[in-house]
């Protein structure tokens, strides 16, 4: 019977008594499977799927990491006191922090940039717009004066005025 299960039992009518939890649950515990160690081993899986799929991605063949996992650096490991490659590995770790570093400031740098020349288009482009509605609105005021249907106001007095000096002349 060992390795398959079988279904010929019937189901327990009544419940487990405390003792017998207590006994099913030392056995689980005493090998060790914790539920807290449970997780922690799904996590530190989860995080060695992350951590592979990002070396894949930034893979460089020629980077220090790489040399050193490929073990063309086992000449200068051989010796455990070796202070040169213990210093080769923090001035590693320095010039990646450094680079890191000067990356991200010439990159705010470029995003800076590029945000004041959005600001300078933004202020042209509005200047334009005002410029345009500027000469519009002459426009309008010398088709205003031109045209009858624009001059209801100026036509009533002149018209007013016309009346008047006809009847004065009359």
């Amino acid at each position: 019977m060992s390795g398959k299960k079988t279904f010929d039992k019937k189901p327990r009518k009544t419940h487990e008594t405390s003792r017998e939890k207590w006994h099913r649950r030392t056995k689980y515990y005493a090998q060790g499977k914790t539920k807290e160690k449970i997780e922690q081993l799904k996590q530190m899986k989860k995080n060695e799927k992350k951590i592979e799929k990002l070396i894949a991605e930034n893979a460089n063949p020629n980077s220090f990491y790489d040399k050193y996992f490929k073990g063309e650096l086992d000449d200068e490991m051989e010796e455990e006191n070796n202070i040169g490659f213990k210093e080769l590995i923090k001035n590693q770790v320095k010039q990646q922090t450094k680079k890191t570093i000067q990356q991200a400031r010439e990159e705010r740098k470029e995003i800076i940039k590029e945000k004041k020349k959005e600001l300078e288009e933004r202020k042209f482009n509005q200047l334009e717009r005002e410029k345009r509605k500027k000469e519009k609105l002459k426009e309008k005021k010398i088709l205003l004066q031109k045209t009858k249907k624009g001059q209801p106001i100026m036509n009533n007095i002149m018209n007013k005025l016309l009346k008047d000096i006809e009847h004065q002349q009359q």
